[in-house]
């Protein structure tokens, strides 16, 4: 008959099964939880189920609104985002808020975010929508009413100002608290923009500037040589402030067309009434047919100008034979008219045709 197996013989092998199925039973469970403590968002700080969110700062934080919110400054922020954090600048403008005030914030809406201790503050620009510069002038003029009517130049203070509205506003401006000098032009007024639209929304801005009135005047395209007739192609049009022109200067085209130039006239440059007289028909020395023109007769003689002159200048001639001094009438080149009350003491030497 076989042997019985002692006890003794069966407890090693027992123990060692069981401890065998122990380990079998647990390996499972711990593979789990090791494959959960490693997959991606739940390590490095990510919450699980039920944990307030990480949120991330924004690099560049601009807003459209009147308000910050929370969402506008941190990407993650989910319904937190919602709650309005602070008002925003004016549009075109940045603020910045301190770092612990944000935090303070992030913590109350149960966000998880802590700043790096270099950042001090955070920026925010709110986006706008520039006003144009002839919208502005626009309004100037509006304001200024009839003293801006005409050829006027509004010269700014500070060219350099910004007007800025909100993005949903139209780029408009209207003019108030307007003071103007009519002596010297200078003004002062306050800017408002838009030029309608809730007072909140709106921005005032001090303007300075002054009113200057403007006179078109013909000038010379290119360089007149002396004695050269000005025709109507050889000008062209200038601005000047109108106290910049003396009343000494031409401001008619016609005053020009068909003179001569007395000396070379340069271009681009004002015109004296002084630079310019009819063309010389007659010169200084020239022999010249003089003519008395009576009832029934007509007499002539041969005289020399003492004078030069242009159409209808009245000049000096001296008859050749009596050398007797009249005053004559120019009527064309060497041809000079004379009057009879003057003529007898002149002619009484001239042939009779």
């Amino acid at each position: 008959m076989p042997r019985p197996i002692r006890r003794s013989h069966l407890a090693a092998p027992i123990a060692a099964l069981a401890l065998g199925l122990l380990v079998a039973a647990t390996l499972p469970a711990w593979a789990a939880s090791a494959s959960e403590s490693q997959s991606p968002g739940s390590s490095q700080g990510a919450p699980r189920s039920g944990q307030p969110p990480v949120v991330v700062l924004r690099s560049h934080i601009v807003v459209k609104s009147g308000r910050v919110t929370l969402g506008d400054m941190f990407s993650g922020a989910g319904k937190a985002g919602d709650q309005v954090f602070a008002a925003a600048p004016a549009p075109g403008q940045s603020a910045y808020f301190l770092s612990g005030d944000v935090y303070a914030a992030t913590e109350a809406a149960g966000l998880i975010w802590r700043p790096n201790a270099a950042l001090h503050a955070i920026k925010v620009t709110r986006q706008g929508r520039d006003v144009p510069a002839s919208a502005i002038r626009k309004a100037l003029r509006a304001a200024l009413g009839a003293a801006a009517k005409g050829p006027v130049e509004l010269q700014i203070a500070n060219p350099s100002l910004r007007l800025v509205v909100a993005t949903e506003a139209a780029p408009t401006a209207r003019v108030t608290n307007l003071n103007f000098d009519s002596q010297s032009g200078h003004f002062s007024a306050t800017l408002v923009a838009p030029a309608t639209g809730p007072e909140a929304g709106r921005q005032n801005l001090q303007i300075y500037g002054r009113l200057v009135h403007l006179l078109r005047i013909p000038t010379l395209r290119e360089q007149v040589a002396t004695g050269q007739v000005i025709t109507a192609g050889d000008l062209r049009w200038m601005t000047l402030p109108s106290a910049q022109v003396s009343p000494n200067v031409v401001t008619s085209a016609a005053t020009l067309v068909g003179m001569a130039a007395r000396d070379s006239l340069a271009p681009g440059r004002p015109i004296l009434v002084s630079d310019v007289q009819r063309p010389v028909l007659v010169r200084q020395g020239a022999l010249v047919n003089m003519t008395l023109v009576m009832p029934n007769m007509v007499l002539t003689a041969i005289g020399k100008a003492l004078t030069p002159g242009g159409l209808s200048d009245v000049i000096e001639v001296q008859n050749t034979q009596s050398l007797k001094i009249v005053a004559a009438r120019v009527t064309g080149p060497n041809e000079v008219r004379l009057w009879p009350n003057a003529a007898p003491m002149a002619l009484q030497a001239a042939s009779l045709d």
